[in-house]
């Protein structure tokens, strides 16, 4: 049962001539949103800030 979970959980990478395989537009969302909040939280730290510049 938990393995189940994990599949569910774990973001199914695109490969090359398998389409069916890669990830769903809400998979990339997440990406994405989780992408913005990590640059925003490393923004905040001034050594980070200044290497993001």
């Amino acid at each position: 049962m938990e393995q189940k979970e994990n599949k569910k959980k774990r973001v199914n990478m695109w490969h090359w001539n398998q389409p069916e395989q890669g990830m769903s537009i809400e998979d990339c969302e997440q990406l994405v949103d989780e992408f913005r909040l990590s640059i925003q939280k490393a923004s905040l730290n001034p050594t980070l800030a200044i290497l993001l510049r």
